[in-house]
């Protein structure tokens, strides 16, 4: 009985962050589909605008799915300038401070401009 109550909750853990995932994904394909989307730092406002005021660490950890989806579709807009991404998810997120991200963040840590 135990094994089936166990079961059930991680299948509902795993529908709710499906579900959430989709939801996401409408929202920031929407984003991208604007035909003028400005200038680099502008779209990446846009996508990361749900994840500012986090008063708390490990924020990649927390919002990874959200992140990661955000970082997907900026990079396909403007794929050489990963350091904006970085700069405005510091900026917003994480309120200046990168240790907020958590040790966990796999991407790029570079502020430098593109070549």
């Amino acid at each position: 009985m135990s094994k089936l109550i166990v079961s059930a909750v991680i299948l509902g853990i795993l529908l709710i962050a499906w579900i959430g995932s989709l939801l996401m994904n409408r929202r920031l394909k929407s984003a991208l589909s604007r035909v003028d989307v400005g200038p680099p730092e502008k779209f990446a406002r846009d996508l990361l605008g749900d994840l500012s005021d986090q008063n708390e660490a490990d924020i990649y950890r927390r919002f990874k799915i959200e992140i990661d989806a955000a970082r997907e579709l900026f990079l396909a807009k403007f794929p050489t300038h990963e350091n904006v991404f970085y700069m405005t998810l510091v900026s917003v997120a994480a309120q200046g401070d990168a240790s907020r991200l958590g040790s966990d963040y796999p991407y790029s840590r570079s502020l430098a401009p593109p070549i």
